[in-house]
């Protein structure tokens, strides 16, 4: 049976090879986080992908993810 720490890798494989597979109009990275923005082009909602197990989202993170 796999572990968290197993688990945690195969999950972090499958965002990143999302995030390839249909990249954003834009994208920004800031700290551990991906932020990807599409404008409302293809109707899908931006958003913020952790580019490692553990990265940080604390209230001062989350307040400038959503400001951006």
């Amino acid at each position: 049976m796999p572990t968290q720490t197993d688990n945690s890798a195969l999950v972090l494989g499958c965002e990143r090879r999302i995030i390839n597979a249909w990249p954003a109009l834009s994208t920004l990275i800031v700290g551990d986080w991906v932020l990807r923005f599409a404008n409302g082009y293809s109707g899908r909602a931006n958003s913020a992908t952790p580019l490692s197990y553990g990265a940080a989202l604390d209230a001062a993170m989350l307040d400038l993810i959503e400001e951006l």
